[in-house]
Order: C-alpha cells, then structure tokens, then sequence
C-alpha cells in the first residue's frame, strides 16, 4: 500500500459547522439582533456548505486514484487555529481515511 496523500483541509469538513453550530449557539441572538437575520442565517448556510464542498474535493481526489491508493492524509495543524478559537484541542497528529473498499475505480 503506498503513502497516503495529504489533504489538510479535511480536518476543516466536520470542525467548520461544529463552529457555524457553536458561534450562532452561543451568541447567535447577539449577532441577530446587532445583524439581521439575512447575514445569520448566511454564515449558518455558508459553514455547512463550505465544509460540503470540501467533502466533494476529497471525494474527487479519492475517486481518482487508483483503488490500491485510496487514502487521505489530515495533517491537524490545518485546523489548530480554528480549534485553538473553539476551544477543542486535538490529541492526534493525523487522520489517515482510508476508503479502499468504499469507491469504485
């Protein structure tokens, strides 16, 4: 099996709503009334669908390379600002996906 491919921008998929899901929790209403509604509910939208298209990026890069050669590589740092702002720390220094199985070549 060779090396995996690094795609940092992974660790971004599931932290981006985590954070839209944390901001608007937690000063959501502060932000309405000081905003509107129509830029809330656009930041809502925008880090879901950021993190949508993301998922696509690396199902296209997976879904091009041969199926012996399915793997990602998350390189943590990519997204220590962002944990670092929320509060959540990561523990690990890689997240290897490995999706051999799953697509079809």
């Amino acid at each position: 099996m060779s090396q995996p491919i690094s795609a940092p921008y992974l660790a971004l998929i599931p932290l981006l709503p985590l954070a839209g899901a944390l901001t608007l929790g937690l000063g959501g209403s502060w932000l309405q009334r000081r905003l509107g509604k129509g830029p809330v509910g656009w930041f809502a939208c925008a880090t879901v669908g950021i993190s949508f298209v993301l998922s696509c990026v690396a199902f296209v890069e997976l879904a091009r390379l041969p199926p012996d050669q399915r793997r990602l590589l998350a390189d943590a740092e990519a997204a220590i600002g962002l944990a670092i702002v929320l509060g959540i720390y990561p523990t690990f220094d890689t997240i290897d996906v490995d999706a051999t199985d799953r697509l079809r070549g």
